[in-house]
């Protein structure tokens, strides 16, 4: 059986030649469509045969396959025909030449012939593919099937950009060095392949190669009981916690550690445990021999190489405290006040003040307290070393006694009056020996219950009482005592015009603790209100005297207020004319009574201050429009009063007609068209005597005058207001021709000469003469014809 060939066919179709105007011919590609740059492919490694096919008539061609073979020449080229050629079996890629010969038209394709590349890695001879990082790695190209269009990707699998190649990078060793930290133990390295024929066949090649073990250092960590001792603590328990690299993916070897605790004699020199192996691995007790710093180091050694990891030990002395207080016996409410004295590098302090809440972190410092109960408290104070060992802190306590306290209180039989008070002052205080009184006026007493005591001028006044007990400890109560000044009253009100409703404000000056509680105002015409903020109309004009009394809870005032109503004017005016026609003139008559200043609104827009003035009003509609006409007549005082009238403008008329009429003659019949505007009727004169009152009239003119007449017609338009229009026009009326006439002779023997007379009112003649027929015929002329006979 032969090899396995694969054709690939050509279409020409049509494109413009350059230059010449005519259709250039396209080549259908690898994938059957029509292309003037095509691509045909071969994956299968074996010859190759190219078919070219038209669907239309080609002339004279010819094609260079690009192999070397001779040019191939044909003298046309029509569907079914086609055009084949072999390949041999080969990776190459050829250029292919089509040449349309009459129109010049050259199409270029491209024959690429190759297989899918495999993708494939190896590791060389004694290639290494377990390292410790940093280390490089080699690994080498065995892809098959690399054609010249193969492109190499390489990733590594450690972060690290992927690297590029074209096909020379084939059966190539290609070194990636790996670094410490990038890959976790284990990684696997990736090579795709990729040229025409994988593109075409679904993809690039996939190779990977693993795993490739990258082993690092190990993790060296040191674990102390603890890093801040104070003194006499000073034994640390030390233990390797190092993380040991990737020992579960090969790691095994065995690993060591080097210990070195510092200068643990203090002579000068680290106290240090040489190499050991390990695991296993055993907790390291040293004991320092003094309050001082300590650097430990751990080296752990592997296959790779050796980690450190550092530690330090701090033993410093513990803190030491003391606590005083002053007073240490207080009273209920007192405060005492702590000073401590702190020393031992503590860097935490709490405070427990006896009181049930147990230790507060209060900050460094001397403290002070207030103690709300009586009774014996001790006051603890605590410094101590944050993240130290136990026994890093010192506590100091005090006591403080604090005593019971007695209970001031006394009553007033009366705490406020105007203008003067007397108090009687009753003591009901508790466990009082001795009693201070201050009355707040600079007056003073010692008794447990003094006199009454008097308060003659306004003020506030603060009765204060200090009892002592037994023990010495005193309380103190105080009540305040007010005398006010009576309220003063005033009160705001505009003076008004008649029919306006006043606003009365009260303006009261009274001490706070003394508001005013009762309202009464006496408006002066018999009218009274128990409101703050009345209101009040009168009814007339004229002075009116108001009166507003008003009441606290200790006291009492009064004010009064004059107020002056005004009379207004009495507005009203008369217009020349409520109804009349666009333009329409109005004169207005003022008739106003105790006003002096006016101002008219005339309803369109326009106004004037005049006392009677005058106005024309337009109306360019076609319907009557209403003004509103408004007088606003002011007193000097201010007061207005308004009136209103109602003016009607009606439209405006327009009269206006056009007729038929020629001139001719009597009797003429003339249609006449009314174009008005803005009436309803019409009368009609047609200068003839005759008259119409129809909308669109028809009239005959008649002339028996042998004259000619020219009428005058007259168009009045009427308006529903009373508004008319007037428009005439001329029309001109031919005079009715007599033709009656006398032939002179009208008788006698041939030949006979007759004169024929002009006819009245005739401009043109035509003359009959058939009934005697013997010669003379018909005769039409502008003037008088003689017709002779012979």
């Amino acid at each position: 059986m032969g090899p396995i060939r694969r054709y690939a066919s050509v279409l020409l179709a049509s494109v413009t030649a350059l230059g010449a105007g005519a259709q250039c011919p396209q080549l259908y590609d690898y994938y059957g469509t029509p292309s003037s740059a095509p691509m045909w492919y071969s994956c299968s490694g074996t010859a190759f045969q190219l078919l070219i096919a038209t669907p239309q008539s080609v002339g004279a061609y010819s094609i260079n396959w690009g192999d070397g073979s001779p040019v191939q020449n044909g003298a046309a080229l029509a569907p079914p025909m086609t055009v084949p050629h072999n390949y041999s079996a080969v990776v190459a890629s050829y250029t292919v030449t089509f040449t349309e010969i009459s129109t010049g038209c050259v199409v270029t394709g491209t024959v690429v012939m190759e297989q899918s590349t495999s993708a494939s890695i190896q590791i060389p001879l004694g290639g290494l593919t377990q390292v410790c990082a940093p280390h490089p790695v080699d690994f080498i190209n065995s892809s098959t099937n690399v054609s010249p269009n193969t492109v190499f990707q390489w990733d590594f699998g450690d972060g690290s950009p992927i690297l590029t190649f074209d096909h020379t990078n084939w059966n190539q060793t290609v070194t990636h060095t790996y670094q410490q930290g990038t890959v976790d133990c284990e990684t696997t390295v990736s090579l795709t392949a990729e040229n025409t024929c994988n593109t075409l066949q679904g993809g690039a090649s996939l190779a990977t190669f693993n795993p490739i073990r990258i082993w690092d250092i190990d993790d060296a960590s040191i674990a102390a009981s603890a890093t801040l001792l104070c003194w006499p603590d000073r034994t640390v328990t030390f233990a390797n916690t190092t993380d040991r690299n990737c020992l579960m993916q090969g790691n095994i070897f065995q690993r060591y550690e080097y210990w070195n605790f510092g200068d643990y004699w203090g002579a000068g020199q680290d106290s240090i445990i040489d190499w050991t192996p390990w695991p296993p691995t055993f907790p390291r007790v040293i004991q320092y021999p003094a309050i001082g710093t300590y650097d430990v180091m751990l080296l752990d050694s592997n296959y790779c190489g050796i980690d450190t990891a550092y530690i330090q030990i701090t033993i410093v002395p513990p803190p030491s405290v003391t606590l005083t207080v002053t007073p240490d016996t207080i009273c209920i409410g007192e405060t005492a006040f702590f000073n401590e004295t702190t020393g031992g590098g503590a860097n935490y302090f709490q405070w427990d003040f006896g009181t049930g809440n147990g230790f507060q972190w209060t900050g460094a410092g001397d403290q002070a307290h207030t103690f709300n109960q009586a009774g014996t408290f001790t006051v603890s104070y605590t410094a101590s070393i944050q993240g130290a060992t136990a026994g890093c802190s010192d506590t100091a306590s005090v006591q403080v006694v604090v005593l019971p306290i007695p209970t001031a209180d006394f009553v007033l039989d009366q705490d406020a009056a105007c203008d003067s008070i007397t108090v009687t002052i009753t003591d009901q205080s508790i466990s009082a020996v001795q009693y201070a009184w201050d009355f707040g006026d600079g007056t003073f007493d010692t008794s447990p219950n003094p006199p009454q005591h008097s308060y003659n001028a306004s003020g506030a006044y603060v009765i204060n009482l200090t009892v002592t007990n037994a023990l010495g400890c005193t309380h103190s109560f105080n009540r305040t005592v007010n005398v006010y000044d009576p309220p003063t009253v005033a009160i705001q009100v505009a003076n008004l015009c008649f029919g306006e409703t006043a606003q009365f404000t009260p303006v009261i000056g009274t001490d706070p603790g003394n508001p005013v509680t009762i309202w009464d105002w006496n408006f002066g015409d018999g009218n009274t209100s128990s409101d703050q903020f009345p209101t009040h109309q009168y009814g007339a004009a004229g002075p009116y005297v108001i009166t507003l009394n008003v009441t606290t809870p200790y006291c009492g005032g009064s004010g009064t207020q004059w107020v002056n109503v005004q009379a207004r004017p009495v507005a009203a005016f008369t217009p020349s004319s409520l109804l009349s026609c666009s333009p329409m003139n109005v004169d207005f008559t003022n008739t106003t009574t105790g006003a002096s200043q006016y101002l008219w609104l005339f309803g369109d827009g326009q106004t004037d201050i005049a006392a009677s003035p005058s106005h024309t009003y337009t109306n360019f509609g076609t319907a009557d429009t209403v003004y509103t006409v408004t007088l606003i007549a002011s007193s000097p005082f201010g007061c207005a009063d308004t009136a209103t009238v109602d003016i009607t403008v009606a439209p405006g008329v327009q009269a206006g007609f056009v007729h038929n009429a020629q001139p001719t003659c009597a009797p003429m019949d003339v249609g006449f068209t009314n174009t008005s505007s803005g009436a309803t009727t019409y009368l009609w004169d047609f200068g003839d005597g005759n008259t119409s009152t129809a909308f669109n009239p028809q009239h005959t003119y008649t002339n028996t005058t042998f004259f000619l007449d020219i009428h005058t017609v007259t168009l009045t338009a009427f308006s529903p207001a009373g508004c008319q229009s007037t428009a005439t026009q001329q029309i001109m009326v031919y005079p009715t021709p007599d033709f009656t006439f006398v032939a002179q002779p009208d008788s006698g023997c041939s030949p006979l000469a007759v004169t024929f007379p002009s006819v009245v009112g005739a401009v043109l003649y035509q003359w009959d003469f058939r009934r005697w027929n013997h010669g003379c015929g018909s005769i039409t002329d502008a003037h008088l014809r003689q017709c002779h006979h012979q």
